[in-house]
């Protein structure tokens, strides 16, 4: 390991040896030239090959950095097969590949806003408004993406009219949804199902923006004692939680999945993960009594007598 980045950083001296040479023989040979102008030709070799030098100073570091770009993507690659292909089989492996690693887009700083309101007629249950907002990273191809939120349909409560999506925005492109049966919009940009499930078209010419902000907001219940899950769908790095409302009879504790150590958001109010999430990965907020919380408590304290 010590021999490869000595290798590497003499590498990069060489290279930045060179670029400097290249860049002071092209300044100084184009100085030079400034004092033939009265002599055309031997003024214009002098230019031109100073000329030269530049470009070639400019040509060499950005195929440097594409080189060394390719080189780190196969070099991941190849350590992804070596550690995962070596247990898998490799048909598996493949589609593993393709479907998880070959993907058109990218979720980067998501930002999950979280309302906890207290039921107007049942007290074991609550309202949750919740607002997911990210930024989709196109990462190469012309693939069309189609953006898919769902709703917990079969937890509904008819009185209030939930599970409901609210809003949802693609980038400049704001939608106000109808939940109360299959919706659409007239060019089939975005529409709802009959299942809960909110579809947007990631269309031209947002395709051709590397970067497109989206968010979605909905409302849900949930009964307390109790759970809501969110799973992710895309690879998505970065997620900030916050907690921006919550009953006083209510706590809130977060739990991440791949199992990280539990967080009590009604304390915190906030929650900042760096890690990456694969799909298949989420998290689950906890509704529980405080109350309850509290009676646990106590009952975990060993008992004493005088």
């Amino acid at each position: 390991m010590a021999k490869r980045r000595k290798g590497k950083r003499a590498g990069l001296t060489a290279l930045i040896v060179v670029v400097i040479i290249l860049g002071g023989v092209g300044v100084t040979t184009l100085a030079v030239a400034q004092n033939y102008t009265e002599d055309e030709l031997t003024h214009h070799l002098f230019r031109d090959f100073g000329i030269a030098c530049l470009i070639s100073a400019l040509v060499t570091v950005a195929y440097e950095a594409y080189v060394r770009y390719r080189f780190d993507i196969e070099k991941i690659d190849t350590l992804l097969h070596t550690v995962y292909g070596s247990s898998i089989p490799l048909e598996v492996w493949n589609s593993i590949k393709d479907t998880l690693l070959s993907r058109p887009v990218l979720r980067q700083d998501a930002i999950f806003h979280l309302r906890v309101e207290s039921h107007p007629n049942q007290k074991d249950t609550v309202v949750l408004d919740v607002q997911l907002e990210y930024t989709l990273v196109r990462l190469g191809g012309d693939r069309q993406y189609e953006i898919t939120h769902y709703l917990d349909a079969h937890i509904c409560d008819k009185q209030l009219g939930l599970p409901c999506f609210l809003t949802a925005s693609l980038g400049a492109e704001a939608f106000a949804i109808n939940s109360s049966g299959p919706w659409g919009t007239p060019q089939d940009s975005a529409w709802l199902d009959d299942k809960g499930c909110l579809t947007i078209k990631l269309r031209p010419p947002d395709s051709m923006l590397p970067e497109t902000p989206f968010a979605v907001r909905r409302r849900e219940v949930r009964a307390v004692p109790g759970s809501y899950f969110f799973v992710m769908t895309e690879v998505t790095t970065g997620l900030r939680i916050h907690l921006e409302e919550c009953p006083e009879s209510v706590e809130v504790y977060l739990s991440l999945w791949p199992p990280l150590p539990e967080v009590n958001l009604g304390a915190t109010r906030y929650a900042l993960f760096r890690h990456t999430f694969l799909p298949g990965h989420g998290f689950e907020f906890k509704f529980i009594p405080r109350v309850n919380r509290l009676q646990a408590k106590e009952a975990e304290k060993p008992l004493t007598g005088s």
